[in-house]
């Protein structure tokens, strides 16, 4: 507790400091030159949430609905710059009474089509991985991103705050890797012309190193490979927006491959992880579309029930229209195909909802949607197949 609390001292001291030495052009960024800086953000998402997902009387065969306030995202950021080639970039997040660190890496830029990032990151796995957490269109990323190793190589209910356990790769061990993952990221961007941009990721990552309890420890890395090319506009950063709320004008298409060897060491099959997704972005006239096929596949042994309903295949389309200069309507609809014979692991999901904009886009909106969640089979020991979520969020990042 006093450590949360002299993180958040030192917070305030910078932005106290930022605030005095910056002009207001500048917001929250102490300069000392065009290419030496200090840069503090936030993010806050607060979720008021309505869902039929919880059994309050123990009775596990029948759910019942729920209604709860939730801290979805605490977050300050610091990104530093040493001169134009080198920086860094922290980033904390709270949980519950505790703060972590869930970003901590170096940033090179010998030129815009040569750049690194060193530590733990993001992975492009998938586009929604890499898509900032504060430009979410729906509320949350669709469920499918949690396929990807990093995430779990599962799915999520309740606009993705919560883990479908019956898609959940249990006889894998314990995989996920908290989303982020410790390694280096070689990436760029080439301007073939002023519409014409590509840009390509190369990762390599420590990976799942744990897996079954009792186990040896597994020591392959992770990689990641993902290219995309933009026509139109760029999307030139690190990270991408599911959506510029009607402020670019862009199409781009993409394509990844992310896989491990022997996930889990001592165990009698071999477990290779393999995913790849084909997957397409288009922002033109006020209207915000996005889709992606994804596979993920976990090796031959399909027989295996708690490795084939977690292995499959899925999409998702998600799109919206700014209809004025605030309001944005939304609606997504993704399914998942599990490999197991008895459809256990699949679902359906659709979200329908509008964000209000309150100020520059991102910086501060409204959401409310409703999602309906439906497994291809009964959820747990339960009775249900379905879960809706009513969902109210309140959205800041700066």
């Amino acid at each position: 507790m006093r450590k949360m609390q002299s993180l958040l001292m030192a917070a305030i001291m910078v932005a106290a400091l930022a605030f005095t030495a910056s002009d207001a052009s500048a917001g929250f960024k102490l300069k000392w030159d065009d290419d030496t800086y200090l840069d503090l953000g936030g993010r806050l998402q607060i979720f008021a949430v309505s869902a039929n997902d919880t059994s309050l009387d123990g009775d596990s065969s029948n759910f019942e609905n729920r209604t709860d306030f939730q801290i979805r995202r605490a977050r300050f950021r610091l990104g530093a710059q040493a001169n134009s080639f080198m920086g860094f970039f922290l980033q904390t997040d709270v949980s519950g009474r505790d703060m972590k660190m869930i970003d901590a890496y170096i940033k090179i830029k010998a030129s815009k089509a040569l750049q690194l990032g060193a530590g733990l990151i993001m992975s492009p796995s998938l586009r929604q991985n890499i898509t900032s957490s504060g430009t979410l269109m729906t509320i949350a990323r669709p469920s499918l991103t949690r396929k990807s190793l990093p995430w779990g190589l599962k799915n999520g209910t309740t606009f993705n705050t919560k883990s479908f356990k019956d898609s959940g790769a249990t006889g894998a061990g314990k995989v996920g890797l908290g989303v982020r993952d410790a390694g280096l990221t070689l990436w760029g961007v080439i301007d073939t012309s002023d519409t014409v941009h590509m840009k390509y990721y190369l990762g390599l990552y420590n990976g799942a190193q744990s897996g079954i309890k009792g186990a040896g420890r597994n020591d392959n890395f992770h990689y990641t490979a993902r290219y995309q090319v933009s026509f139109g506009d760029s999307e030139s950063k690190y990270f991408h927006a599911s959506t510029y709320f009607g402020k670019k004008d862009v199409i781009t298409i993409g394509a990844a491959y992310d896989w491990q060897d022997d996930l889990v060491k001592d165990r009698a099959n071999k477990i290779d992880y393999k995913l790849y997704t084909i997957d397409f972005f288009m922002e033109k006239m006020g209207m915000t579309v996005e889709a992606a096929y994804i596979n993920m596949d976990l090796g031959e042994n399909v027989s295996d029930t708690n490795l084939s309903k977690s292995a499959g295949d899925g999409y998702y389309v998600q799109a919206g229209y700014m209809v004025s200069p605030n309001i944005q309507p939304w609606a997504e609809y993704e399914t998942w195909s599990s490999n197991a014979a008895s459809g256990y692991g699949g679902h359906k999901t659709w979200r329908i909802g509008a964000t209000y904009i309150v100020e520059k886009g991102h910086r501060a909106n409204i959401k409310l949607g409703y999602e309906n969640f439906t497994s291809d089979e009964n959820i747990g020991k339960s009775n249900e197949d379905t879960i809706g979520t009513l969902l109210l969020g309140f959205f800041s990042t700066f």
